[in-house]
């Protein structure tokens, strides 16, 4: 399979993968609440970002592990591959234990971060279902990445497709049978356990087709390189997973869980965009790897021109975020939800500069970059997580996206200063600038026709914008030829 029609199934299944969970959530996190209280729907968010935290123990190795299947793919070099790939697994394995040792022992100690009081059982009970389900995403996330790395990534999205509409529907089952916030948990947990059989299955198909054979060696060199070279990544990842999982503690534990479960259902939408632009960036990395060590300096070209569009991306996307946001959660869960349109701006910013910083740390490691890049990580997350705890203190709800924004902006200060710097601000200025000027203009329609009349009066100003600007839309249509047309 070409790099390209790697980079595009992928991202197609994962967008469809993404999709199917947004319609789920969008749709059932309502009917949730019927059945779990908002307070213990708070907690079980706060708690999952302990969850979180624990994932952080497999030492960032997936960066490595990506990095060294692709590298001995690309250079046909099977035998050091499926070395690799055995040691890698076996080290996953190990770390998915080490996981559900750590969490079982954090399980005992809930009360001691949380005030649960009635709730201290079934979040004890869910909390270790959810580690145990944790470890067996270790697994399957090293077998999806050796799919990727191989450039046979379909089969693997499929099985994350099927399982998970196969696990919402164990969630709605349970759920009608009483079992309340067990739900979520054994319904996660159905879905990683059917995905892991499936997964293991089609990665022992892919070895055979590739190297010809099963046999392959386990060996204690490979297995030191990568805890030796995952150093800076592990620190990096654990930057990045304290940052993930504070937020909703530091809002939980300072303002309360109803804040919690306000704050990560207001900023949804924006982290479903967040989401479903980085399938495509985070699907490249793979493909980069290869590109940039066959030094092909017009499929360079190429690829850079796919990156680039993530800025086009996210400003539409973001840009319809500002301007329906409250609407959209006054329709799915309820008017005690809507946020400030202030709040709604710093949360668009916030999501913009992390996506630009995904890109970029993308770039980097793929550019063997990888100790530069993971130490800049451990600083902009430590740098974060100090700012999520004052200005939460100081600001209260609106402390968290702006310490998002003041982090993230410092990290692409650092790392590429250029990645600020695009060809395209003033028409990209004026289309976020369309969307804040019609959020605060008083339309004194109600909700069937202020949505509608929004959304034209957007569009008609962004094909005007279109319009004036030549080379932002010969730019557009540049990119859609490409993908439409070129081979790579």
């Amino acid at each position: 399979m070409s790099r390209k029609k790697a980079i595009i199934d992928q991202s197609k299944l994962d967008v469809t993968y993404l999709i199917i969970n947004i319609l789920f959530a969008i749709i059932l996190v309502p009917y949730y609440l019927n059945f779990i209280s908002i307070e213990l729907y708070g907690f079980w968010l706060a708690t999952s970002g302990v969850v979180i935290l624990l994932e952080v123990f497999d030492l960032g190795i997936n960066t490595l592990f990506i990095d060294k299947i692709s590298r001995y793919y690309s250079n046909k070099d099977y035998n050091s591959l499926i070395d690799y790939l055995y040691s890698g697994i076996l080290l996953f394995l190990i770390l998915s234990l080490l996981i559900n040792t750590i969490g079982f022992i954090i399980s005992n100690y809930l009360d001691v971060f949380f005030k649960l009081e009635q709730y201290k059982l079934v979040i004890k009970e869910c909390f270790r279902i959810a580690i145990f389900t944790a470890s067996l995403k270790v697994l399957n996330n090293a077998l999806v990445n050796y799919g990727s790395s191989v450039l046979r990534p379909r089969v693997f999205s499929y099985y994350k497709i099927i399982s998970t509409t196969l696990s919402i529907i164990i969630v709605l089952i349970l759920l009608k049978l009483n079992f309340k916030l067990y739900s979520l948990a054994f319904g996660y947990l159905f879905q990683q356990v059917l995905a892991l059989c499936l997964n293991i299955v089609s990665s022992l198909y892919i070895i055979k087709k590739i190297t010809g054979k099963f046999k392959g060696q386990i060996k204690i060199s490979i297995i030191r390189f990568f805890i030796i070279n995952s150093k800076y990544l592990f620190f990096g990842k654990l930057s990045d997973a304290a940052i993930k999982s504070s937020e909703p503690i530091l809002i939980a534990s300072s303002l309360g869980p109803k804040f919690s479960s306000i704050y990560i259902l207001s900023k949804k939408a924006c982290d479903i965009i967040y989401q479903i632009i980085n399938v495509f960036t985070n699907s490249s990395f793979p493909s980069l790897i290869s590109v940039n060590e066959a030094n092909d300096s017009n499929t360079k070209n190429k690829l850079s021109l796919f990156q680039n569009t993530i800025y086009f991306a996210s400003t539409i996307c973001l840009s319809f975020y500002i301007l329906l946001n409250n609407e959209f959660l006054l329709i799915w869960v309820g008017s005690e939800y809507m946020i400030s349109k202030f709040s709604t701006i710093l949360f668009a910013l916030s999501t913009l500069l992390m996506i630009l910083m995904q890109k970029s740390i993308i770039l980097e490691f793929s550019d063997r970059k990888i100790e530069r890049t993971s130490i800049l990580l451990i600083f902009e997350s430590i740098y974060r997580i100090i700012l999520l705890y004052f200005l939460i203190n100081f600001f209260g709800f609106n402390g968290g996206p702006i310490s998002v924004i003041l982090s993230a902006f410092t990290f692409l200060l650092i790392i590429n200063y250029k990645s600020l710097i695009y060809k395209h601000l003033v028409p990209t200025f004026l289309i976020y600038l369309s969307s804040i000027i019609i959020l605060y203009f008083d339309f004194s329609l109600n909700l069937f026709f202020l949505i509608p009349v929004k959304i034209i009066l957007h569009l008609i100003i962004i094909s005007s914008i279109f319009y004036l600007f030549d080379n932002y839309r010969k730019d557009l249509f540049t990119l859609l030829n490409y993908i439409k047309n070129d081979r790579i």
